[in-house]
């Protein structure tokens, strides 16, 4: 079973549109919504593949419960932590005449003083029987800044593997706890946090990849999981990227 913390989900929308104008109205051409966020879009991803998933995270709100019920019906299991609020959203207008994407990331609300205790509640008790755990996308506003950190200490104590997907201090002290893999993007390969250099954590132009050791040689000494497959990998289209 793959473990997916969406620490941060959003209710991820595209609209197509023939152009962008500045200030005009725009009926769009094509809608699509999705329970989205980096973390859900792994957990989505993985499961339509064939894999065992448990997507977890932080929701709020009526937006929070569509998310929850749109990933059931897609057949994903999902165990969350509920805080006050509302959980965001994320806009992209996509431009059929080649200029791409605009995007609008909601920043979305405080998950409070007891939202990420109630988040590593849920990781600690799922972990076991986990096979490898993803950690994806922002922390969340109210967050400690070493949450995701905090995650990987647990997954180490219990012999799981971890894949880091973060950004800014998040990742910094992200690194520091020894994930198996580490993804970043070019935009924070070349963009290290809170400096004008280039750290190790964020050495290399797309995704790096470091473990200390291969997952089959754990603590619990527990073998890699197995992957359906066979596996194909495509050019992703312009309006693939994801908040």
């Amino acid at each position: 079973m793959i473990l997916c913390v969406a620490a941060s989900p959003s209710v991820d929308k595209l609209f197509e549109v023939g152009r962008v104008e500045i200030g005009a109205i725009h009926r769009p051409d094509g809608f699509v919504q999705v329970p989205g966020g980096k973390g859900l879009n792994v957990a989505r991803a993985a499961h339509g593949l064939g894999a065992e998933v448990i997507a977890t995270g932080i929701l709020a709100g009526h937006a929070g419960r569509w998310i929850e019920e749109a990933l059931a019906a897609e057949g994903a299991r999902g165990q969350f932590a509920w805080v006050d609020g509302e959980t965001r959203a994320s806009l992209s207008v996509a431009d059929a005449s080649g200029r791409g994407l605009t995007e609008f990331y909601e920043k979305g609300w405080d998950i409070g003083p007891g939202g990420w205790d109630r988040l590593e509640r849920i990781v600690r008790e799922a972990l076991p029987a986990a096979g490898w755990m993803t950690i994806s996308a922002n922390l969340p506003v109210g967050a400690p800044d070493d949450g995701y950190a905090r995650l990987v200490a647990m997954a180490r104590e219990v012999g799981v593997p971890v894949a880091l997907d973060a950004r800014d201090e998040a990742l910094l002290l992200g690194v520091s706890a020894g994930p198996q893999v580490v993804k970043v993007n070019a935009e924070e390969a070349t963009r290290p946090p809170g400096t004008g250099r280039r750290s190790g954590a964020s050495r290399g132009q797309r995704r790096i990849a470091s473990p200390p050791g291969p997952p089959s040689a754990s603590p619990a000494g527990r073998p890699p999981p197995r992957w359906p497959g066979p596996w194909r990998a495509a050019r992703a289209s312009p309006w693939s990227r994801t908040p």
